[in-house]
């Protein structure tokens, strides 16, 4: 069998071989086969173009769902640092035996305890026997230290520490309600015993930086949520 090529304006017209058939070589009809190679680069390149988009739009929505679980949980943390505290400075001079000058706050006492602007520390009769006992039910004190709220802590060996409770706590403040209305940050030996209020203020700040979030007061990336209680102790 002989085959003969189509060229130029008879390249669609069909050529006979020696025993009488049709056979035709090259394009069918008007149309043509495959891609050229610009058809392809320009498919490719529009196909990493909706890709590239994808890939911004779920990095975008990503980033946004990590920065809101941070939120969450810097509000989570500063309502437990005020409801830990608050619960436990409510307790403050409970004394139903009314034994004279042993339980309430305290100005200072062993292993960096205080009240003051930036920690609060307090005794209260626990079990009601009318001693001071070597226990953390009855010796109590918080404050904060490297970016962790504490508690102070007494093990069953007797062993004093301050145990981290609740993490990514920055800040930690109280004011003071005297009896009289005064109202002071660092209270006196003199005024301690009257005190009637606390105002309890935790900061609390996100674990990553956020580089879309500047904070003004700081300067810097992380987000913070500011939280503020005001407890009575009930039986001073």
């Amino acid at each position: 069998m002989r085959f003969t090529v189509d060229q130029g304006a008879d390249r669609n017209r069909p050529t006979r071989n020696g025993t009488g058939g049709v056979v035709r070589l090259g394009a069918q009809g008007s149309g043509r086969g495959g891609f050229t190679l610009v058809e392809l680069m320009i498919a490719l390149a529009l196909g990493l173009a909706i890709l590239g988009a994808m890939y911004g739009v779920f990095t975008l929505q990503n980033r946004e769902l990590g920065n809101q679980e941070q939120v969450v949980d810097i509000q989570q943390n500063a309502r437990a640092a005020i409801d830990i505290i608050g619960r436990d400075i409510r307790m403050a001079g409970f004394n139903p035996q009314r034994t004279t000058g042993t339980f309430g706050f305290q100005l200072s006492a062993s292993e960096d305890r205080a009240t003051n602007q930036g920690s609060v520390a307090f005794t209260c009769d626990e079990d009601g026997d009318g001693t001071l006992d070597a226990n953390d039910k009855e010796q109590i004190a918080f404050r904060v230290s490297g970016g962790v709220l504490e508690r102070y802590s007494i093990a069953a060996d007797g062993t004093k520490s301050w145990q981290p409770i609740v993490e990514g706590i920055e800040a930690l403040n109280f004011t003071y309600t005297l009896v009289d209305g005064t109202v002071v940050a660092n209270p006196t030996s003199a005024q301690v015993p009257s005190i009637a209020q606390v105002q309890i203020q935790v900061t609390a700040k996100t674990a990553k930086p956020d580089s879309s979030y500047v904070d003004a007061a700081h300067g810097d990336h992380h987000r913070r949520y500011t939280l503020t209680a005001v407890v009575a102790p009930r039986n001073l």
